[in-house]
């Protein structure tokens, strides 16, 4: 038997209907969070909460300025 052959390959974890429109508005590039806010159309908490949770999956990056962006993938 193969080393780790009982090793399941993880999948990416599944979006959020927010997480998926703002990963969408940032797809034309980086943005500040109330660009986001007047953007989305949604609540401020409910953008800032799921910036910090696209964060943390490593969707996105903070840059200085309060700018965010989609996080560069390495080809």
């Amino acid at each position: 038997q193969e080393p780790y052959s009982d090793v399941k390959e993880v999948e990416a974890p599944a979006l959020t209907p927010d997480e998926g429109c703002l990963l969408q508005l940032l797809e034309s590039g980086q943005k500040l969070a109330d660009e986001l806010i007047a953007e989305s159309g949604l609540a401020s908490g409910v953008v800032l909460s799921t910036l910090t949770l696209l964060e943390v999956k490593g969707l996105i990056t903070r840059l200085p300025g309060r700018y965010v962006c989609l996080k560069r993938r390495k080809s």
